[in-house]
């Protein structure tokens, strides 16, 4: 299975994860965890990869080099706004954001 097929059956799994506890959970806790364990599309993974080698071996253009800060600048909003749904649902189940990393299997902090 390559990446994309892997990113994306990983995403239909967590979706479902979410949506066989929705009875348990509220919808916003629901939909925090959609939001949490929505992945960064492979696309523009893979062209971060290909970017940030092309920074390493000294060989990006200027346009490239601009295309690499936009790419960070996006994945930072995203990190920040997942950050935020973690603090949020920590916050709803009244624990630390450290314990409700350990209970949704979190060992990075974004």
């Amino acid at each position: 299975m390559d990446l994309p097929e892997l990113e994306k059956f990983m995403s239909q799994a967590s979706t479902l994860i979410a949506r066989k506890k929705a009875p348990s959970l509220s919808k916003k806790e629901a939909e925090l965890l959609l939001k949490i364990n929505r992945e960064l599309p492979a696309k523009i993974h893979k062209r971060y990869g290909v970017l940030s080698e092309k920074l390493r071996a000294e060989t990006i253009s200027k346009i490239e080099h601009k295309e690499l800060l936009d790419l960070i600048e996006t994945i930072e909003k995203r990190d920040t706004e997942r950050l935020q749904c973690l603090i949020e649902l920590a916050q709803i189940r009244e624990v630390s954001l450290d314990q409700l990393m350990k209970e949704l299997g979190l060992t990075r902090p974004i």
